[in-house]
This record gives structure tokens, C-alpha cells and sequence, in this order.
């Protein structure tokens, strides 16, 4: 029987045969039966294994040095073109007999390929061994929870990590650039606190939970009042695009916050995956948002700025929930909390889920709440969406036998109206469209429009102030130096004569 060994470093393992072992490949008792088992002969598993580490130790750099010099120290002397004749022609006289030597030779050599071929397919299955057993390693739990913890601590370096991160989010929203912000995650923090608060609920651990929760706030605060100041000293850039996209938050960006936890929680977990990079998309739903919100808020814009914060606790909500649902799922639960608790649920999967919706319920209510609000809200946009696109072509049908085409539409509450009583506080969502052409639109023409977009308002939104329609018209005129014909103008005839018409 092949006991257990490692490769390359000498040991002696007690009660058992002197074997050369090294830490970067061991192979124990069961190793030795699993590979038995995929039909491996077991006396040559450990030359197949010695062979195999040193196909993944090989430096090809060092190798290729090595034949250098190996070429330099062998090389023979030039030959003079005597001596060359002289081969060329004794190798001639060679190619021209074929011997049974040479045959045996061939046959030899066919056999020795065949059998270096088996053994290249039998390192390689050999290979994908330790591969798969590499990617099946079990989790570590004490060194997982002392990561959770070491990274839920409230260390300069958190401080700084995050200032820097909040600054270059802050610049990039500013700036309205998408590949600032996303360079701005690299060296964000923020999955670490939010990591310890899961692991303190599920582990029913209140000084680690007191400890979390304080790193996360410190740390918002901190990203909060540096967007504050950006906002302070760039007002005129408070209102790009990249800002007014984080103050609309709905449920796509809450499933992008549970994707991203989830995947947080499994890098924490998992041996082969770094943490610090799933931690980049946890902080893009984090940083830009909590940034975004201090930058509006500095600036008045108190609707927007509750948005962008809105969006930065769904996304802290549902990371965390996720976070502890991978961790409890992985094992990472404590039952010691209450001998009783324990005896009752121990044995029971069904009684663990619901301990686990207990200890999670706060956070599982107040992400479902969220959540319905941020539904809501999502539909009402879709609702709108198909609203200004039904306007978008009433407005177009209604003067597609003009010459003159739609420049913009833009939809907004309007800020003042004359009032029909004193009591009268209401004010009309006014819909100001702006059009260019060479005929101005008729005073009909306008009303019959505000009619249809009226109906459909009240079609979609009952419940909102009766529409308004404002047109404004720039006219187009074409001015050239040379005088132009009716082919020219490239217009029908009908539009002509409404030209000739109105000049009248």
C-alpha cells in the first residue's frame, strides 16, 4: 500500500516510508484511493505525481537560459568543406540501404510515442485532480470570521480609503464621467462593515453587530460630507447626468444590489476569489449615490438629494441581507445563544430558516417596505414613459402637414398660475413644446392639440393637475446668395400655398 506523501521537500514521516515532500503538493491516504479509484496503478502514483509537480514548478525562462549553455559548451568544431563532402557523401550511401536494424528502430520509436502519449494523458488527468480538489476546499470558518471582523474595524486606513474614494466619485459625478466613478470603487471600503453587520446578526454577536454598524456610519458620514463640499464648490456641475441618474432609484437597482451582495459574500467565503474585486461592484452601489446625495443637498435640491439616499439604504439594506443569507447557508451560524433555542432547531432545517428570518427580521422588513415603495415607483416611470411617448406623437401627427418639425418636448409642474379662487392652490403639469419651421402653427391648431393631450391625461393620470401646452415657435428662414426655385425648397405643393397664404 502507497502511503501518503508530499513532493520535493525531504521528510520522514514517522511509521512510514522516507518520502521527498513539498508544501505546495501533498497527498494523503484518501487522495491515494481516489486516484486508485479513476485507475491509477498505485505503484506509480508517487513518479506520476513527481512528474506532474515538476511540469507545474517548470520556469521556461530558466530553462531556455540553460539550453544556451548548454549549447555553448557543446559546440563542435567548424568543419572545413572537405570533411563536408566527405559526410554528405557517407550519409548518401546510409539513406540508400535500409536495414531490418532500422526498422526495429522505427518500430521502437512508434511504441516509445505511444507510450509517452499515455503517460502525458495520465499527468494530465492527474492535473485535474488536484484541480478539482483545489476548487473544492473546504471554508475555513475562523479565518473568515476574523477577516469579517479585521475588516468591520474603523482603522485609519478605512478613513482614508474611502475619503479618497468619495473624492474621485465626487469629481467624476461632477464631471459626468461613468469611468471616473467606476475607477473610484477600486479603493473603496465599504464592504467590510456591512460584511460584519451580517455575520454579527447571524452569529447573534451584539458587540461585533454595536462595532459594524458604527464603522458604516462613521465612514457615510464622512463620503456624505465630502459631496457636500464638492457640491458647495462646484454648484453650476450639481445637475449632470451622472447625479440626476442616482436620484430615481427603482427595483433593477435593488436586484443589482442583491446580485452584488450575494457575490460579496461568496468571494469572502471562497479560497479562489478575491474579495477586493466583488468589492468594487458593492461599492459602485454605494459610494456614487451616497457622494450624489451630499453634492444635491449642498445645493437645495432637497427631492433629489432624499433620492440618491433612498437608493444608498435599499442598496446597504439588501447587501447586507444577502451577505447574511450566503454566510448562514454556508454554516456560519451560532445556535449557543439559548440551550433550549438550540435542542429545538438543531435537528430541524425548517426551524433554522426561521430563526434565521428572526434574527434577520429588521433588516428583511425594512428592505421589503423599500422595496414595494421603489416598485411603485418604478411603475409610475414606466406609466410616464408611456405617456410622453403618446404625447411625442400627438404633437408630431398634428403637424406632420406643416413644414416645421419638433425640436423638444419637456414635461414639468409649472411654478405659477392664475388662480380661479382664492382657495385655488392647484398648479397645471405644463408640457412646453418647442418648434421650428418655416410656418407658425395656428392658434386651432395649438388648441385642438391641448385638447387630445388633456383626454389623455386624464386617461393615464386622473389624479394629476390638468395639462397645459405650451408652444413656442422659432422661425426658419434659409438665406442664400443666389436666388432659388420651387425645386429648391424641395416642398409640396400644399405647403406653398399655406406660405403664400400666411404672407398674405
Amino acid at each position: 500500500m502507497l502511503t501518503p506523501f508530499s513532493l520535493y521537500k525531504t521528510s520522514v514521516v514517522p511509521d512510514k516510508a522516507s518520502v521527498e515532500v513539498t508544501d505546495a503538493l501533498a497527498l494523503t491516504q484518501e487522495d491515494i484511493e481516489n486516484l486508485t479509484d479513476q485507475g491509477f496503478d498505485e505503484k506509480t502514483i508517487e513518479a506520476v505525481a513527481q512528474a506532474v509537480n515538476e511540469q507545474l514548478s517548470s520556469n521556461a525562462n530558466e530553462e531556455e537560459d540553460s539550453d544556451k549553455t548548454d549549447r555553448k559548451s557543446t559546440t563542435e568544431p567548424h568543419l572545413n568543406a572537405k570533411h563536408q563532402t566527405h559526410n554528405i557523401d557517407a550519409s548518401n550511401e546510409l539513406n540508400k540501404t535500409l536495414t531490418f536494424e532500422t526498422i526495429d528502430k522505427n518500430i521502437h520509436q512508434t511504441v516509445q510515442k505511444q507510450l509517452e502519449e499515455q503517460q502525458e494523458a495520465q499527468y494530465e488527468a492527474f492535473k485535474q485532480y488536484l484541480a478539482k480538489k483545489n476548487s473544492e476546499q473546504t471554508i475555513d470558518y475562523r479565518q473568515v470570521r476574523i477577516n469579517i471582523e479585521s475588516g468591520a474595524l474603523p482603522t485609519p486606513a478605512f478613513y482614508l480609503l474611502n475619503g479618497l474614494a468619495a473624492i474621485i466619485a465626487g469629481f467624476g459625478l461632477l464631471a459626468n464621467s461613468p469611468a471616473v466613478v467606476i475607477g473610484a470603487m477600486l479603493v473603496a471600503m465599504l464592504i467590510g462593515p456591512i460584511s460584519g453587520i451580517a455575520l454579527a446578526i447571524i452569529d447573534a454577536r451584539f458587540a461585533l453587530l454595536k462595532k459594524s454598524l458604527l464603522t458604516l456610519f462613521s465612514g457615510g458620514v464622512l463620503i456624505y460630507a465630502i459631496g457636500m463640499i464638492l457640491g458647495l464648490l462646484y454648484p453650476e456641475q450639481s445637475q449632470s447626468q451622472e447625479i440626476i441618474a442616482r436620484t430615481a432609484p427603482n427595483t433593477m437597482d435593488v436586484m443589482v444590489a442583491l446580485a452584488g451582495g450575494t457575490a460579496g459574500a461568496y468571494a469572502t467565503i471562497s479560497r479562489n476569489l478575491s474579495v477586493a474585486v466583488v468589492g468594487v461592484a458593492v461599492a459602485t452601489a454605494l459610494v456614487p449615490p451616497l457622494t450624489a446625495s451630499g453634492i444635491l443637498l449642498a445645493n437645495g435640491k432637497y427631492d433629489l438629494a432624499l433620492g440618491a439616499l433612498i437608493l444608498t439604504l435599499t442598496n446597504i439594506l439588501a447587501i447586507q441581507f444577502t451577505n447574511a443569507l450566503v454566510l448562514w447557508v454556508a454554516g456560519f451560524r451560532r445556535l449557543d445563544t439559548d440551550a433550549a433555542e438550540d435542542e429545538k432547531v438543531k435537528d430541524s432545517k425548517w426551524q433554522q430558516s426561521l430563526l434565521f428570518i428572526r434574527r434577520n427580521a429588521v433588516s428583511l422588513v425594512l428592505l421589503i417596505g423599500i422595496s414595494i415603495y421603489l416598485t411603485l415607483n418604478f411603475q409610475q416611470k414606466l406609466k410616464q414613459q408611456s405617456y410622453e411617448a403618446a404625447v411625442n406623437k400627438i404633437v408630431k401627427q398634428s403637424i406632420a402637414n406643416q413644414p416645421n418639425y419638433v425640436v423638444s418636448i419637456s414635461y414639468d409642474v409649472a411654478d405659477k398660475t392664475p388662480k380661479k379662487s382664492p382657495t385655488d392652490t392647484s398648479k397645471p403639469y405644463l408640457i412646453r413644446v418647442l418648434l421650428q419651421g418655416l410656418t407658425a402653427p395656428k392658434h386651432s391648431d395649438i388648441q385642438s392639440m391641448e385638447q387630445k393631450i388633456i383626454a389623455l391625461s386624464k386617461a393615464r393620470f386622473p389624479s394629476r393637475p390638468q395639462a397645459k401646452l405650451q408652444v413656442r415657435f422659432v422661425p426658419e428662414q434659409v438665406i442664400e446668395t443666389t436666388p432659388i426655385t420651387k425645386d429648391d425648397v424641395k416642398l409640396d405643393e400644399a405647403s406653398i400655398s399655406q406660405i403664400k397664404e400666411s404672407n398674405k
